[in-house]
């Protein structure tokens, strides 16, 4: 009778495959030899199966914490801007917003960040304004270049107040993956 390791691991776990091919030794010792080297073998295989997914999983943990770490220090200088700031993805969901972005645009509508980030624009702004946002962020996604452009924004009067705003893509090897935008006040230029 042969051992088919593999099968007898697959089905029945390694450690009880090991105990099971011990006992069929004991009946049967003229295949203890290959069985050993069989076992070493697949015991070895495993071994160093184990090691790189350990050795893997090291370096996919590292390069989150670095991720994180980036992450944190981009949202810090953007929320320590003192001029409205923001960042939206490809489907123009909200990202990040900044306190002056708050102060600015959406404390006078009556919103507040957790109204706006998260969501698209048709969340607080108008549909015509919500509109002019995304086109101008399209054209940043499929561009890859900085814009400026002059944007109407909403106002609590409810008329329309232009606005100079600078987007950005925001790139993950070259690819673009987010839009960022932000608008400086004349007095800063």
């Amino acid at each position: 009778m042969e051992i088919n390791l593999g099968t007898l691991f697959k089905q029945i776990g390694p450690v009880a495959a090991v105990l099971l091919g011990m006992l069929f030794m004991y009946f049967n010792p003229t295949q203890e030899s290959q069985f050993n080297e069989n076992l070493i073998s697949r015991l070895s295989n495993a071994e160093n199966k184990a090691d790189q997914c350990l050795n893997e999983s090291i370096v996919i943990k590292n390069q989150l914490k670095d991720m994180q770490f980036r992450f944190t220090i981009m949202r810090g200088s953007q929320e320590s801007l003192p001029w409205p700031s923001w960042m939206k993805d490809g489907s123009g969901k909200v990202l990040f917003a900044n306190s002056a972005y708050e102060k600015t645009y959406l404390k006078p509508l009556g919103y507040e960040l957790s109204d706006y980030v998260g969501f698209r624009d048709e969340a607080v702004f108008s549909d015509i304004t919500a509109q002019s946002f995304r086109a101008n962020d399209l054209l940043v996604f499929e561009s890859g270049i900085i814009i400026e452009v002059t944007e109407m924004v909403d106002s609590p009067g409810g008329e329309a107040q232009p606005v100079q705003v600078y987007k950005y893509p925001i790139k993950v090897r070259d690819v673009v993956v987010a839009v960022g935008g932000m608008t400086i006040p004349a007095k800063v230029l």
